[in-house]
């Protein structure tokens, strides 16, 4: 399916609601692209969706983390971003981003665009916070990019950190300084 123009998109946190469109989009995403994700298909099909309700309510509703969906006029999930600000005081001026997906039909889109911009904008709007951190494989070439775009830098690569059934995959490690008021460069 190809989409000639930019739908209207709406950014906002998941609420309960969309947890079960989110999971399946989660699942989606595992399942189609396993060497861009921690977490692989086949461990996050057996949990119980309890448990992802419970992760949930634990993880992506409490304290400044979010979990964040882009949908459509009609409400249909096109793709998702987490969010999550580092724990300790010696870490709290540190966020994460996780997650990243966009539908492959929506790609192009700039639906990943708009969810990145909306946690960077979270991100600014919590005292605080210095930085977003996030991690990239190494072979996602279209996805490091995106993010230097954005204005996020390279400052480490970690050697196997996923292995998959084929072998090693590094990931690149980079960094949005909020503080930099230089901005994204583009």
């Amino acid at each position: 399916m190809s989409h000639s123009t930019m739908p209207n998109v709406a950014v906002r946190p998941v609420t309960m609601d969309d947890l079960p469109a989110w999971w399946e989009m989660r699942l989606r995403a595992l399942r189609d692209h396993p060497e861009a994700f921690g977490q692989s298909y086949e461990d996050a099909r057996i949990q119980a969706f309890d448990d992802i309700v419970r992760e949930f309510r634990e993880r992506w509703t409490a304290n400044d983390n979010r979990l964040l969906l882009a949908c459509n006029d009609a409400e249909i999930p096109l793709g998702t971003l987490g969010i999550f600000r580092q724990s300790g005081s010696r870490f709290a001026h540190r966020m994460n981003v996780w997650g990243v997906y966009t539908l492959p039909e929506w790609r192009g889109q700039g639906i990943s665009r708009a969810l990145l911009a909306e946690a960077i904008a979270y991100a600014r709007s919590l005292p605080g916070v210095l930085q977003i951190h996030l991690t990239v494989t190494t072979t996602n070439v279209a996805a490091k990019r995106f993010y230097e775009r954005a204005g996020f830098i390279r400052y480490g690569r970690e050697p196997r950190a996923l292995l998959l059934p084929d072998g090693p995959i590094d990931e690149d490690l980079m960094v949005l300084m909020l503080d930099n008021d230089s901005g994204p460069q583009r």
